[in-house]
């Protein structure tokens, strides 16, 4: 059981495979695990006065979504191989009591990619602290500022709010849109919104962000990767970590060596990669995650609204997105018109390809041929 939060990742082979004997049934769990069981569980069940078999149970299913505490699951198999996402957005009792809206933990053909780096202890520390930090979690500050900053072991000073969370599954795709208040004391009062776009086929992760608050400000995207993974810098907004690329359109990216607990009083280090991007009132940023190969190419997408025919520039407010080009020269474009257009024509080109809709994930291929699915109107 990987981790989720703060909580150490555990075997659960027997767990699971004492429930398959109770129950007298198999998962697809079951080929990939070894034949061991928990005794003391099988005892209890021989003591029950009421026949396990009795209930319904249903399939395992590789989607799990939990909008009551802001939890939302997919994997592609039960294979070992297999790839993960998770994304958290909900209140902060129903996590780890950690800064965490808007996170994400990523998984790519069995590998940890991006990480959750755990807590350490229930100490009040510099460690505990820094854990408990919104920078030691895969989601996005205004102006680097925590916006759970903790006054010690449990107290906050101020917190953040989940604002919406929405979830789409269809196919070859899963969407989480994640939306959050910052308003930290003394600090950059804001609004972030995470598009999480997940595609089944291309194992690719993608983020379309925004942020708003008003004035000069700066987004600041920490990644935590695993720690057996070395990120180094590839060219201008391109790192690879072992057999993983990750790609961004921001204006700067660092990495640094962080603090990492696999497990309770076990501390150890992990790379984090910080992207920041400057913006005033209202900013954009992209992030694409995806096995090395498979994408040659990742542009920000320029966009004309129909009825314009100048060059003017369009906000990307109305229409942002990017095209991820195979090396074969099949496209993808995942478009995001995230505000309504009160001025002119609704309909947008990108490429001479028509465009409607909140979110819209349209694919070409080498012959020209297009699909699309209009996630949200």
């Amino acid at each position: 059981m990987l981790q989720v939060g703060d909580s150490d990742a555990v075997q659960i082979d027997s767990l699971i495979q004492t429930a398959n004997m109770c129950l007298h049934r198999t998962t697809p769990l079951m080929p990939h695990m070894a034949p061991t069981l928990d005794y003391l569980l099988v005892s209890i069940g021989h003591l029950s006065h009421f026949h396990l078999t009795d209930f319904n149970y249903y399939p395992i299913h590789k989607v799990v979504d939990s909008p009551a505490s802001g939890n939302y699951f997919g994997r592609s198999s039960w294979e070992s191989d297999a790839d993960y996402w998770h994304v958290i957005n909900g209140n902060i009792g129903s996590g780890h009591g950690h800064a965490n809206l808007g996170h994400f933990d990523l998984v790519l053909g069995g590998q940890s990619v991006v990480v959750d780096p755990g807590r350490y202890t229930y100490v009040d520390s510099p460690e505990r602290r820094a854990l408990k930090d919104a920078a030691a979690h895969n989601t996005v500050l205004l102006n680097g500022e925590n916006y759970d900053p903790p006054t010690d072991s449990w107290s906050f000073q101020s917190l953040a709010e989940p604002q919406a969370g929405m979830v789409f599954h269809g196919p070859g795709l899963s969407v989480v849109t994640s939306v959050y208040r910052v308003a930290p004391a003394g600090g950059t009062p804001g609004t972030i919104t995470r598009q999480f776009i997940w595609l089944t086929e291309e194992h690719t992760w993608i983020a379309l962000d925004s942020a708003v608050a008003a004035g000069e400000n700066q987004m600041t995207i920490p990644l935590n990767f695993a720690p057996e993974l070395t990120v180094t810098a590839q060219g201008a907004g391109h790192w690879q970590a072992v057999s993983t690329t990750i790609i961004s359109h921001a204006a700067s990216g660092t990495v640094s060596d962080e603090l990492y607990s696999p497990k309770y009083n076990q501390l150890s280090k992990l790379q984090r990669l910080t992207l920041t991007q400057d913006f005033t009132d209202h900013g954009f940023n992209d992030l694409v995650i995806a096995p090395t190969g498979i994408w040659q190419d990742v542009s920000l997408l320029t966009s004309r609204q129909a009825g314009n025919t100048s060059a003017q520039v369009i906000d990307p407010r109305y229409c942002y997105g990017v095209r991820l080009t195979t090396p074969r020269g099949d496209k993808l474009y995942v478009v995001w018109q995230k505000e309504n257009t009160t001025v002119g024509d609704l309909l947008y080109f990108v490429d001479d390809i028509p465009v409607f809709g909140n979110l819209t994930v349209i694919r070409q291929d080498h012959t020209g041929q297009i699909s699309r699915q209009i996630v949200r109107l």
